[in-house]
């Protein structure tokens, strides 16, 4: 399994990405030629998941960076090609372009043929777990973030995009029959307390071991 981090599209690599496109006799835009060193090793991974740090535009734009981010759709493609299988899209920029840019990303995400997950066009999809068979394995990808940037998501669509808090474990907890062994992530920055809240929530899971990352 390969896990990558994030894919945050700054203005220069959207000018790069058109001066690849005119380079290879095209228009638009190509971030092929911008992954291409990762191919070898994405392809070659059972489960590659990678992690859209922002939503995507529509496909003519306008295109925008920090501090309200719009990338061009066109890289979910790119990502598909090189290998990846899955994308988590919660973050703190995921409702940069609120609910409509929330529904274009994961439009665009199904359409180039990825799963994903942190965030949903309504709670039927929210509430439905990205489960994926790997050589007869199932894994759960779940995917939350600690804050949106200081924007709010709307009181009636909480679904929208999660955030840590209880239904991270409740939602652990949900899976642990049909998910055999866990790689426990939610406890980034809790410490000791948070961790001892996942143990008691998943009381069944002994084989599953914490990871912890820096932020």
């Amino acid at each position: 399994m390969i896990a990558g981090g994030d894919v945050l599209i700054h203005p220069p690599l959207i000018e790069q990405a058109a001066r690849d496109a005119r380079a290879a006799g095209g228009q638009g835009l190509d971030f092929g030629p911008m992954l291409a060193g990762l191919r070898s090793t994405v392809s070659r991974a059972d489960l590659a998941i990678c992690h859209l740090e922002t939503p995507l535009a529509p496909a003519r734009g306008p295109f925008t960076g920090f501090p309200r981010f719009a990338a061009p759709p066109q890289i979910a493609t790119a990502l598909s090609d090189v290998g990846f299988h899955s994308c988590s899209t919660a973050s703190n920029h995921v409702l940069d372009q609120g609910e409509a840019g929330v529904r274009r990303t994961l439009d665009a995400l199904d359409a180039a043929g990825l799963r994903h997950t942190g965030s949903a066009r309504n709670r039927a999809e929210a509430d439905r777990p990205n489960i994926i068979e790997v050589k007869g394995v199932p894994v759960a990808h779940l995917s939350y973030s600690y804050g949106f940037g200081g924007r709010l998501r709307p009181a009636d669509k909480p679904w929208l995009a999660n955030v840590v808090g209880e239904r991270v474990f409740d939602e652990a907890a949900g899976l642990a029959a049909r998910v055999p062994k866990w790689w426990f992530s939610a406890c980034t920055g809790g410490g000791s307390t948070c961790m001892n809240r996942a143990r008691a929530s998943l009381p069944g899971l002994g084989n599953w071991r914490p990871v912890r990352r820096s932020m």
